[in-house]
């Protein structure tokens, strides 16, 4: 496991090496040497500070861009960030900069759902070559109801914009 991981295969910023020119948003990174594929969910790993450097948006984590989500999340992070550095700054404690990590992963776990289902569906919703008539049928389905149902739109809503 390598050092700062909670769990076996978690990637922290202190193992990441050469990603591509485009970071993490790469299709490929070196992590200890050894070339790992960054996959839609194998591109979020733990957003862990090392020393003084601290991961924020697309260098932390990705999501397929069809979601929108990426300045979301980014600005999220800023959010987090600036304001355990102010709290660190003003009051000598690192909890809020300790706990980086994990406060911005719930918040992007959740996007990451939200960017898996919704790439899924509008990929179902037209294409039958892929995953069949049965799936674009049940994506079609799917549509209607975010449209004609309030609770459905609301929360899809609230994940677009950003607000949930």
């Amino acid at each position: 496991m390598h050092e700062g991981a909670q769990e076996e295969g978690d990637v922290v910023a202190g193992d990441l090496g050469a990603c591509g020119a485009g970071g993490l948003g790469a299709t490929e990174c070196t992590v200890d040497g050894r070339v790992e594929g960054v996959g839609r969910v194998e591109g979020v790993g733990r957003v862990e500070g090392v020393g003084r450097v601290y991961l924020l948006g697309d260098a932390a984590h990705i999501v397929p861009p069809m979601s929108a989500k990426g300045m979301n999340l980014a600005l999220h992070d800023a959010d987090a960030f600036a304001t355990a550095v102010l709290q660190q700054v003003k009051e000598q404690n690192a909890g809020l900069l300790e706990a980086y990590s994990s406060t911005c992963l719930k918040h992007v776990w959740n996007y990451q759902a939200f960017a898996v289902w919704f790439t899924d569906l509008m990929h179902d919703a037209g294409d039958v070559s892929s995953r069949g008539e049965f799936q674009r049928r049940l994506a079609r389905a799917e549509f209607e109801r975010l449209y004609e149902s309030a609770s459905a739109n609301r929360l899809f809503s609230e994940f677009l914009t950003g607000l949930n």
